[in-house]
């Protein structure tokens, strides 16, 4: 079993592999390893993977891992095993682009037994590396039974013996290099050709699965899946001013879907558009930010960024059960008998998940077997759902209750890849846009002295009760507005907030057309391998009456 299997990286220059056709070669026990992409070989990209393992191979290794956990005397067991294949690549100096390939393989065995459970995990696709994996879990499990158990029953499910793929019109990997590179030079040329614009960066991470999901109960599904994060940005800059502001691109967006959705003449537009207003801003003479208290206008990007770190998270179930108590944290929204349905913040605000194509990360089951849904979380300002697992789901009891609907099991049980444990989170979360007239210049116009930010998309953080939070843009997103108009860049200042009374005091959300999408992966690495996960957040602009804005570097000298 390799609790923490080491990384190995296989790096070969981009002209040996052309010379040579060479892709990546399998090792055994070895969770991912990376070589370098040559961007003009005219051969499909899965012409340097090996032959993705046949998923008939996974689920044979997938059975035999939960029939031994069984054996070893685990109640209930199940298993995620899946093969993945990734392609990165993007600008690396003007006019040259690079790319590298990942080749991942991994396994999570989870068992449950007298009420506890355990976790283990793998790399090495054999029979015998996981039947001992699966055992091994089982042993601490009912050794942890002795001393620890969950205090609600395992929701039921039916069980699922089936296949799925993503559909998809233009495999990435299938494309060859070359054409990826042309195609990020041809977003490149579109932006420098602005006057006093910069194409400012281009990268796409594609990613290949195939993930198969067995349980005790008699689930066997398999789920081939693609995903892309793209992300694109341009700045606007002048001679006189070497801090030009920095923008990203709308309409690249993460996506579950194929080569064909980074196609077509409007990506083009919205490159030379972005390019434009950034340099529009650019132009604005920059100060030093004064403390105090101020309405705030936000552009999607940037009010994603408090959404993710302290509103999306509040609605994990085992947050506010308590259970992440002294790790990840706890959430405001609880208790759930005393939450639900009540009133917690503005009624401008909506949100909602959902796992269907095109959405990213989309799938017909999540990774407890549970078919996926979209479902509402804040309802016109009202709580209204959790992310939950089979595990925590007796915990919704009383909205089943209230509602005189069985308990809502959604599908979000979230495992950012097979080797992590599964938890119920938000993967993509959408809020809803406002009334059609409601624009960031309209927002703009009513602020009398006040702020905006605009393009910021880096972390907000927030405390682990995700009650305060602070983020801190630089001086490419914070803006000071007099009398309806920006008169200038702002220096020096970073923004403090209740996240309950911040989402209260909500005025307005912008419309259709503001709309923006944060992506990021949360979590940190924990010694070689990743525990974190995609989190995908599509906001439109919103106006909110007050923020505090205090001082974070000083004056500009």
């Amino acid at each position: 079993m390799h609790s923490y299997s080491r990384r190995t990286f296989l790096t070969q220059s981009s002209t040996a592999l052309a010379g040579l056709g060479l892709g990546i070669r399998r090792m055994p026990g070895t969770y991912t390893f990376m070589q370098a992409l040559p961007m003009q070989s005219r051969q499909p990209v899965a012409k340097f993977f090996p032959e993705m393992v046949e998923p008939d191979h996974l689920r044979e290794l997938a059975q035999a891992a939960v029939d031994a956990a069984i054996h070893a005397g685990a109640d209930y067991a199940d298993i995620r095993v899946s093969d993945v294949r990734k392609m990165t690549y993007g600008l690396v100096w003007e006019n040259v682009v690079g790319g590298n390939l990942y080749l991942g393989m991994a396994y999570g065995v989870r068992v449950r037994c007298g009420g506890a459970w355990s976790f283990a995990f793998g790399a090495d696709l054999t029979t015998d590396e996981i039947t001992r994996t699966a055992r091994s879990a089982t042993s601490a499990a009912r050794g942890l039974a002795n001393v620890l158990s969950e205090p609600f029953p395992m929701a039921r499910v039916p069980v699922v013996r089936e296949e799925w793929t993503l559909p998809v019109q233009i495999d990435p990997f299938s494309v060859p290099p070359d054409d990826h590179a042309q195609l990020i030079l041809a977003y490149s040329n579109a932006g420098s050709r602005v006057p006093d614009g910069q194409f400012l960066n281009a990268s796409f991470r594609w990613t290949g699965e195939t993930r198969v999901f067995a349980s005790s109960e008699g689930s066997l599904i398999t789920q081939r899946l693609t995903n892309v994060i793209p992300t694109v940005g341009v700045r606007g800059t002048r001679a006189w001013m070497m801090r030009g502001v920095a923008l990203p691109v709308p309409g690249f967006q993460p996506r579950s879907a194929g080569f064909e959705i980074m196609l077509g003449e409007a990506h083009y537009d919205r490159i030379r558009a972005a390019t434009e207003d950034a340099v529009r801003l650019s132009r604005y003479v920059r100060g030093t930010a004064d403390v105090g208290r101020f309405p705030v206008a936000m552009d999607g990007l940037s009010v994603g960024t408090i959404i993710r770190s302290s509103l999306v998270p509040a609605f994990e179930l085992a947050r506010v059960l308590g259970y992440d108590a002294d790790g990840e944290g706890t959430s405001y929204l609880g208790p759930v008998g005393d939450v639900h349905g009540q009133q917690v913040f503005s009624t401008q605000l909506s949100m909602s998940t959902n796992p269907t194509p095109p959405h990213y990360s989309a799938r017909r089951w999540d990774d407890e077997g549970v078919a996926t849904s979209a479902f509402p979380l804040i309802d016109r300002g009202r709580v209204v759902n959790y992310f939950a697992t089979r595990a925590t789901a007796g915990a919704l009891a009383p909205i089943a209750a209230k509602t005189g609907t069985p308990i809502p099991l959604h599908g979000s049980a979230v495992s950012g890849s097979a080797h992590h444990v599964p938890n119920g989170r938000g993967v993509e979360l959408t809020v809803s846009p406002g009334d059609d007239g409601v624009t960031i210049d309209s927002m703009i116009s009513q602020i009398n002295n006040g702020l905006l930010v605009c393009g910021f998309d880096g972390r907000a953080m927030s405390d682990q009760g995700l009650i305060s939070g602070y983020m801190a843009p630089n001086s490419h997103a914070l803006f000071e507005v007099k009398h309806g108009k920006i008169i200038r860049r702002l220096e020096g200042g970073a923004l403090q907030f209740n996240t309950k009374k911040l989402f209260s005091n909500l005025i307005a959300a912008g419309n259709a057309r503001t709309m923006q999408t944060h992506a990021i992966n949360t979590g940190v690495s924990a010694g070689p391998v990743p525990m974190g996960w995609d989190m995908v957040v599509t906001t439109p602009a919103m106006y909110f009456k007050e923020i505090d804005l205090v001082s974070n570097i000083g004056k500009i000298r």
